[in-house]
């Protein structure tokens, strides 16, 4: 922050300014003399901004970990010169396509941002601008994606806040929803977990469609933590509420679940009769994914009962379907599977070429169960 000052103030000059300041301090924050220098340093920069610049600041501290320029330039209406021109003095660094602030300058403009008249507007447009924007990566089907929300990710957490607090139960629940494949390939089950769980706790006055997919997401992190008899009750609940509203994606989606917990719990023939279902009804819908996730999973369950061939052509059908829609995370558990039917069949070379594939692309999308399965198929190779 000083630095940024020397093309126009010696040594000296600087040291008197921040001085100045540190004899105007008051309060618990002057307890330690590194933090009282620092705040100095900070409320002596902030000073010497224009107008524009203060308010751009302030308004600046909604973001939680940093923003893109897209999000600024509608949330917080910023200006690009403006930006630079916080750049080039030390408050707002700007790395990797992101415009960020240290968090104890971030601390210090949301004090400003709270006196705003225009704070709680702010807030609102931020939440429902995060909601949208995890609505339009729901499937979270390729690195680039994936890349998005983890890079934005405290500022979903941070809607999800004002969701909960101004009482928007029916976002709040949509939000956990469209964040669950997500939330499965990056391993924040616990989290989408507890989110899920609080938001249901408050959802007596959400409506039907809102409730099918909180439901939906408990479903999802339970099965993802292993909490089987959870994630099929929530399922459950989750699928009469989709079929009550006539949503019938959401439909499709919990069949898909049941059938994996039905297996898992070893019923692998009412598993079945579930992923058919889902198969039957994502055809009518022309919905490509839920078509591929049925035909992955109808092929696992013949490769479980032995069935080699039939398990072969259904997982190629999947397999087929998820890199025509260029689903980066559906084309994994098909290559897997089709690992261990060529392991199974004594096509070792084979299988390890698919389960070398898998791996390398569960690693690039950072899918940890992925990865996982890939190095327990080629240890098994």
């Amino acid at each position: 922050l000083a630095a940024a000052r020397t093309s126009v103030l010696t040594p000296a000059q600087i040291l008197e300014r921040i001085g100045q300041r540190l004899d105007l301090l008051k309060g618990p924050r002057a307890g330690d003399p590194r933090q009282q220098t620092l705040r100095a340093t900070i409320a002596w920069s902030y000073e010497l901004l224009s107008a524009q610049e203060r308010q751009l600041l302030a308004r600046l501290a909604v973001f939680s970990g940093g923003c893109t320029l897209a999000a600024a330039e509608e949330i917080v209406e910023a200006d690009l010169d403006t930006l630079q021109a916080l750049v080039q003095k030390s408050l707002v660094r700007f790395t990797n396509g992101r415009f960020w602030m240290l968090e104890t300058i971030r601390e210090f403009a949301h004090e400003l941002l709270e006196e705003l008249p225009e704070a709680a507007s702010l807030g609102r447009r931020h939440a429902g601008h995060f909601l949208r924007f995890a609505e339009e990566r729901r499937q979270a089907n390729t690195r680039a994606i994936l890349d998005e929300l983890e890079a934005d990710h405290d500022n979903i957490r941070a809607a999800r806040t004002w969701f909960a607090a101004a009482g928007e139960i029916d976002a709040e629940l949509e939000l956990a929803a469209a964040l669950g494949t997500f939330a499965d390939t990056h391993g924040h089950w616990r989290e989408q977990l507890t989110a899920a769980e609080s938001a249901l706790t408050r959802a007596n006055g959400a409506s039907a469609a809102a409730q099918a997919l909180g439901w939906q997401a408990l479903a999802g992190a339970a099965y993802s933590t292993g909490d089987l008899q959870r994630a099929g009750e929530a399922a459950t609940r989750s699928l009469a509420l989709h079929r009550q509203v006539g949503h019938q994606v959401g439909t499709c989606t919990m069949l898909v679940m049941l059938g994996l917990v039905t297996a898992e719990q070893g019923d692998y023939e009412h598993a079945s009769e579930f992923f058919a279902e889902a198969r039957l009804l994502a055809v009518r819908l022309g919905e490509q994914r839920h078509i591929g996730a049925a035909a992955q999973n109808l092929g696992l369950y013949a490769l479980i009962r032995g069935d080699l061939d039939e398990a072969r052509a259904l997982t190629e059908e999947a397999l087929a379907i998820f890199r025509a829609i260029g689903d980066e995370r559906g084309i994994l558990p098909s290559l897997e599977n089709l690992g261990i039917i060529a392991l199974r069949q004594g096509l070792l070379d084979h299988a390890a070429e698919l389960l070398a594939e898998s791996l390398k692309r569960s690693a690039t999308i950072e899918y940890r169960y992925g990865v996982f399965n890939a190095l327990v198929g080629l240890a098994a190779v």
